[in-house]
C-alpha cells in the first residue's frame, strides 16, 4: 500500500530537508553556478587571471573551502580598498551590523541579479 506524501513526511524521525542546487536558479534566475559565483568576486580582489585556479588548488578543487577562503581574502580586501565597496545601502547597514563583509556582498549581488526569467513563467506556474 502507498502512502500520501504528508504520511511518508510524517514519519520522518527529524525534519527532512531538500537541497536544491545552483541548476533551480540559473535556470529560473539566471543566476551564476556556485564556481561562477566563486570566479565573479575573486575577480573583485584580484586581477591575475588564474586566481581562480590558485583558489580551488589551494582547496582542493572544493568550493566550500574556496569560499571559507575567498570570503577571508575577500573581506580584508574590502576594508582596505573602500573602491570594491558596493555602493548599496543594505551591504553598509549589514557590515555596520557585523555582517561580514563577503556574505553582505553576495547577498546584494544575488538580489541585484535575481530577474525571473519569462519564458519560464508558466513552468513556474505550474
Amino acid at each position: 500500500m502507498y502512502k500520501n506524501w504528508n504520511d511518508i513526511v510524517n514519519d520522518f524521525p527529524t525534519i527532512p530537508y531538500l537541497f536544491v542546487g545552483s541548476g533551480l536558479t540559473k535556470r529560473y534566475y539566471n543566476l551564476p553556478s556556485w564556481g561562477d559565483l566563486l570566479k565573479h568576486f575573486i575577480k573583485i580582489i584580484s586581477d591575475d587571471e588564474f586566481a581562480y585556479q590558485y583558489y580551488l588548488d589551494k582547496c582542493g578543487q572544493k568550493f566550500e573551502a574556496v569560499g571559507t577562503l575567498l570570503e577571508k581574502d575577500f573581506n580584508e580586501k574590502w576594508f582596505n580598498t573602500p573602491s570594491i565597496r558596493s555602493t548599496a545601502p543594505d551591504v553598509a547597514k549589514s557590515v555596520r551590523e557585523g555582517v561580514s563583509p563577503f556574505k553582505a556582498e553576495v547577498s546584494e549581488y544575488i538580489k541585484q541579479q535575481s530577474l525571473l526569467q519569462e519564458k519560464y513563467s508558466e513552468e513556474i506556474g505550474l
